[in-house]
């Protein structure tokens, strides 16, 4: 076992005794409980409108779990920038906000702005 390898299981053994959560755990644990169906509709239901702000830097697993807190696309707001590549060691990905549309059926409307 590597050094690294070992850092990563003392840090996971760390947050079991503190019986504690990280953030990628935490995004881990809702996508978890938004692959059921009904608690996804339940959780949803909770939110008239979700904002998703930053859309470039998210990863699948954010993507994901905003589009199943509004499958149709009614309701959801994303805002991005021009993607850069500061991001992407966290599994952000270009294709997030090329592919967002295509996402929902019917396909999500773009709105560009051409000037601040």
């Amino acid at each position: 076992m590597t050094d690294l390898e070992r850092l990563f299981a003392a840090y996971g053994e760390a947050k079991l005794q503190q019986q504690s959560l990280d953030f990628d755990d935490l995004l881990l644990s809702l996508w978890l409980v938004m692959q059921v169906p009904e608690m996804a509709a339940r959780i949803g239901s909770r939110f008239d409108h979700v904002l998703v702000d930053e859309v470039q830097d998210v990863n699948r697993l954010q993507a994901d779990i905003a589009q199943a807190l509004k499958p149709s696309g009614c309701g959801l707001t994303a805002v991005a920038t021009m993607p850069s590549r500061s991001n992407a060691f966290r599994g952000a990905d270009v294709r997030h906000i090329l592919d967002w549309p295509r996402r929902f059926t019917p396909p999500a409307r773009v709105l560009t702005l051409e000037r601040n």
